[in-house]
């Protein structure tokens, strides 16, 4: 092998590593789903509601939401709990739950805050 061998060979290691690192880039979070406008019926009887939400980044994001302009604290308010980026609202009430509501999603990289979703209990 001569010396043009080594300098494909080099070349071609290079593009992987490229490749593999640019996939790996630490990046601030992208909405990969946002929340939408809902209407959940009151008459199933459902005892727990998923308002979607989801982004991709690198490091991962931490999320959190708002409702009509207020942070919701999971922790204080037990009918919110998150499941990933996902905010479950467990036993909905129309007047307690219904309103727009936002996600946010941060990493050290950057936040970025979903658009408005109007959610309605009828």
């Amino acid at each position: 092998m001569g010396p043009e061998t080594n300098v494909m060979q080099a070349n071609v290691l290079f593009i992987l590593i490229y490749l593999s690192d640019s996939e790996n880039a630490r990046h601030g979070p992208v909405f990969t789903q946002e929340p939408s406008d809902s209407i959940f019926p009151m008459s199933t009887g459902d005892k727990l509601v998923f308002i979607n939400c989801r982004a991709k980044g690198n490091p991962p994001p931490h999320y959190r939401w708002k409702v009509d302009g207020r942070d919701i604290d999971t922790d204080l308010d037990p009918s919110y709990s998150l499941a990933e980026g996902n905010l479950l609202i467990n036993n909905p009430n129309f007047i307690n739950h219904g309103g727009v509501y936002q996600c946010i999603a941060t990493n050290t990289f950057g936040t970025i805050v979903s658009r408005e979703a109007k959610v309605q209990f009828a």
